[in-house]
């Protein structure tokens, strides 16, 4: 039997894919917010059983408190969705003081298998990864040659190459107040 992912749900004149998180209806497809849409698939899979508010609020809203009202809107929602409004027949009925039950007729079948796509072949991946390495060679060599050119000319210049060979090189920079503050002006 296939995995639950796996499997389609048909239903009166629907179609409903939860692996791909879609639902048809006549061959259209039908917009469900993402929590309406587990809340039937939720219902789907178990249907012909009534489905309790407590077990379907703590499947759907495990990480807190949610108000059975949220819970009424999705039941609607799925209604209205499907063509029946605020009728229960044909679709979910409403077992009171419990909860509900998917009460169509539920055909399951195995998904389809969508073709796997191309891979890609290695010689198909070298030429990419060639003109990358290049790019990054010709810049490592522009940058040595930068800094090379850099270091000849600062030590052709007699007074810092003999400070440099040393190792002594001290400047001195005057400083102004730009604060205007009197009390900074000793800087």
């Amino acid at each position: 039997m296939p995995a639950n992912g796996d499997r389609v749900y048909r239903f009166l004149d629907c179609t409903l894919e939860p692996a791909e998180h879609r639902l048809s209806k006549a061959g259209k497809p039908v917009a469900l917010t993402p929590k309406v849409f587990e809340t039937l698939v939720f219902l789907v899979t178990r249907a012909g059983h009534v489905v309790s508010k407590d077990e379907l609020i703590k499947a759907l809203w495990p990480r807190g408190y949610v108000d059975e009202s949220n819970l009424t809107k999705h039941i609607w929602l799925i209604r209205r969705a499907l063509g029946h409004g605020d009728q229960d027949s044909g679709i979910i009925e409403t077992v009171p003081k419990l909860g509900y039950r998917f009460i169509a007729t539920v055909t399951v079948e195995s998904a389809p298998r969508a073709p796997s796509p191309p891979t890609a072949t290695p010689e198909s991946i070298r030429p990419a990864r060639a003109g990358r390495s290049w790019m990054w060679g010709v810049a490592l060599m522009a940058a040595a040659a930068a800094l090379v050119i850099g270091w000849r000319l600062m030590l052709s210049r007699p007074d810092v190459a003999s400070a440099a060979k040393r190792g002594v090189l001290v400047a001195f920079v005057g400083f102004s107040n730009l604060s205007r503050n009197p009390k900074d002006a000793w800087l």
